[in-house]
């Protein structure tokens, strides 16, 4: 997490979005309890070759998993519809209590009717020497706990808490996130599950997936948000 959480942790009075302000809360503590992002384990174990107008796409599922000691939450506000809406953390406390901490301006994407809040993962095939053989894939979507993977992590909750999208364009406030032990997973047939390998050559690759590549959310640890499987095509 680098010099993030120390930042975080000098952090006083609030943040201004536009003319609104917004409480930051009480103050954090020593060891707020953080998520921690990693690649669902299952991730590209179902993979095939799809052909589509000429173009050969290797289209795999994968998600993203939460081992951390909090969850991760990511909350959106504005005052009203002409402002920009602007991204949070929510960093939760030992107490209970949570401080919130920028993540910056979300967008929102017409052609998915929805804010990109993130981006929770980046896809990419390297070759035997390690370089990127294909354009990298960023891939964000609504956040939720879709699947409980590891229930018996401390703090796990027995349902989903996070199961709504973000709302519409016109909405000024929404709530998205990963409970812990919750993986939030994509299916092959999914939109943006998918590397073009039309001109590559047959031979032995390696699938390179890396969990909030923007490194956008402060986390446990920063260190294990790869996952690195090998395929032939």
């Amino acid at each position: 997490m680098r010099s993030k959480l120390s930042a975080l942790l000098m952090v006083t009075g609030a943040a201004v979005v536009g003319a609104t302000l917004i409480p930051t809360g009480p103050a954090l503590s020593a060891s707020p309890k953080l998520p921690d992002l990693i690649a669902y384990p299952g991730s590209f174990d179902h993979h095939y070759v799809d052909t589509i107008r000429g173009r050969k796409l290797l289209r795999f599922a994968a998600g993203i998993l939460n081992v951390g000691d909090g969850a991760m939450e990511i909350r959106g506000r504005r005052a009203n519809a002409r402002q920009t809406m602007q991204g949070f953390q929510a960093i939760f406390q030992r107490t209970g209590a949570a401080r919130e901490t920028p993540i910056g301006p979300l967008t929102f994407v017409p052609s998915e009717q929805s804010w990109h809040v993130m981006f929770l993962a980046s896809y990419t095939l390297l070759d035997d020497d390690g370089h990127e053989v294909t354009d990298t894939n960023k891939f964000s979507s609504c956040i939720s706990d879709d699947s409980k993977v590891r229930g018996n992590l401390p703090g796990s909750p027995r349902r989903s808490v996070y199961t709504q999208c973000p709302g519409g364009r016109n909405d000024n406030n929404f709530k998205v996130g990963l409970s812990i032990g919750y993986a939030d997973v994509y299916p092959a047939t999914r939109l943006n599950q998918s590397l073009d390998i039309t001109n590559l050559p047959p031979g032995n690759y390696t699938f390179h997936m890396e969990a909030d590549p923007d490194d956008t959310i402060l986390e446990k640890n920063e260190g294990n948000n790869t996952l690195d499987k090998t395929i032939t095509l």
